[in-house]
């Protein structure tokens, strides 16, 4: 499994979500699998940015970038083997902790 960092890189978003305010909606500690990572980038590439800013679960801000970060995700599962990506909202050090103490 892999962890990705919030703050360190973009992270697909969990669509779907209703956003009742502005606050995003909750991503720390979901599972992502490979296939699902690359059933968003097949909807991310077939929405233009202005279909991907309205897109629910997507900030806005991050409508142009998406794409980018999303294949930066795929290809680092791809390079390493993983099936499954877990999202923290945490820092590297919680993340590099957290693997220490497991062993």
């Amino acid at each position: 499994m892999l962890a990705n960092l919030k703050r360190d890189s973009e992270v697909p978003p969990p669509l779907g979500h209703a956003q009742t305010s502005g606050d995003p909606p909750p991503v720390h500690g979901r599972i992502l699998s490979l296939g699902e990572i690359e059933r968003l980038l097949a909807l991310f590439r077939e929405t233009d940015s202005a279909g991907r800013a309205e897109l629910p679960g997507l900030s806005a801000s991050r409508a142009d970038v998406i794409i980018a970060g999303t294949l930066v995700v795929l290809e680092t599962m791809r390079r390493y083997g993983r099936e499954e990506l877990i999202v923290s909202e945490r820092g590297i050090r919680h993340a590099v902790l957290s693997e220490a103490l497991a062993g």
